[in-house]
């Protein structure tokens, strides 16, 4: 959909894959409640809740002015397939331990339609009885700062790209601790510039990609970031190498190993 017919209806510049306006019709199936961090009550969302696009996840909630819930910056929706109760709690929100699943959504913009406060949502975690973890983001400060906008994809949501457009996967390393000796090599060569880069931009900006470049490095040694590189080919294509082989037949300078 053109950018700028999307910001007019939503309010909402992020690019999406998809954009969506009509009900979600899974009333025959699910209930959807919003909690809150605010307090212990539920609010049923589930024939007024909103799906607006998935790549980000953005979903939308209409209230109406006595809806205390409108205030708060985060919220939690729960799927459950048989009444909703509160008796647990997830990442800070009440909860339901019957839920089938889970979505913990953070507050990016509001639209007055009508008589309804309409508020958007980015998804920040979600979890499912049977996926587990099935939706998550990069970290809220590197969203803010560093790559507005930015998502990570699982290794099963890359595989959903391949599988229906008749791709073969060949191939699939993980790259990790490569990458966090990368992002290790970065910031050696970020501090013996630090004093330029100062000069050209500000102390804000050594001080947040310094945090960025040790942060990253970080979450990438202790396995909270992974790096995945995948090789694919079309399915029907059988000119392909046999075996890894021709990948570590040479040194990087082109000589041939013993």
């Amino acid at each position: 959909m053109n950018r700028h017919l999307r910001q007019w209806l939503t309010g909402i510049g992020t690019r999406q894959e998809y954009l969506c306006l009509a009900l979600e019709d899974v009333t025959d199936t699910f209930s959807v409640h919003l909690t809150t961090r605010l307090d212990e009550r539920s609010l049923d969302v589930t024939a007024t809740h909103l799906f607006i696009g998935y790549s980000p996840l953005i979903m939308a909630v209409p209230f109406t002015g006595v809806d205390g819930a409108a205030r708060a910056d985060e919220i939690c929706l729960s799927f459950d397939a048989t009444g909703f109760g509160i008796d647990t709690r997830w990442r800070g929100f009440p909860a339901s331990g019957a839920s089938i699943a889970r979505l913990h959504l953070r507050r990016i913009g509001e639209r007055r339609m009508g008589e309804s406060q309409v508020v958007f949502y980015a998804g920040v975690f979600g979890w499912h009885r049977m996926l587990g973890a099935f939706h998550r983001v990069m970290n809220d400060w590197l969203q803010r700062r560093i790559f507005p906008g930015s998502y990570v994809p699982t290794l099963r949501e890359m595989m959903e790209v391949f599988e229906p457009h008749f791709l073969s996967v060949l191939d699939v390393e993980n790259l990790r601790l490569h990458y966090e000796l990368t992002l290790r090599a970065w910031l050696e060569r970020f501090e013996r510039h630090a004093d330029v880069i100062r000069s050209r931009y500000s102390d804000d900006f050594v001080r947040a990609f310094r945090f960025y470049l040790a942060g990253c490095g970080t979450a990438f040694a202790a396995g909270s970031l992974q790096l995945f590189q995948v090789v694919f080919a079309k399915a029907n294509n059988n000119d392909l190498p046999w075996s890894r082989r021709h990948l570590y037949d040479t040194y990087h300078d082109g000589e041939r190993r013993d």
